[in-house]
């Protein structure tokens, strides 16, 4: 029987690090690891963490590109 607040081993850390290298892959797990029933609490509030990083860094990439782009076509 698994305790959640048993410690995430080496071994699940590396495959969670693999499984997150893919771009679509790691979207579907990282929802399951975040919201699902028998999570170990560690994974799980890294899991959070992680989405609420990309919920702050993918807009904040998008305004620094278009920021970017906007500069380009005022020095044209």
């Amino acid at each position: 029987m698994m305790h959640y607040n048993e410690a995430v081993t080496t071994g699940e850390w590396i495959i969670t690090f693999l499984l997150t290298c893919f771009s679509w892959i790691n979207l579907f797990f990282l929802f399951i690891w975040a919201f699902g029933k028998g999570m170990k609490t560690s994974k799980k509030n890294w899991a959070r963490a992680v989405m609420i990083l990309w919920l702050i860094g993918i807009p904040a990439l998008l305004i620094i590109i278009v920021m970017f782009g906007l500069s380009l076509g005022v020095n044209s």
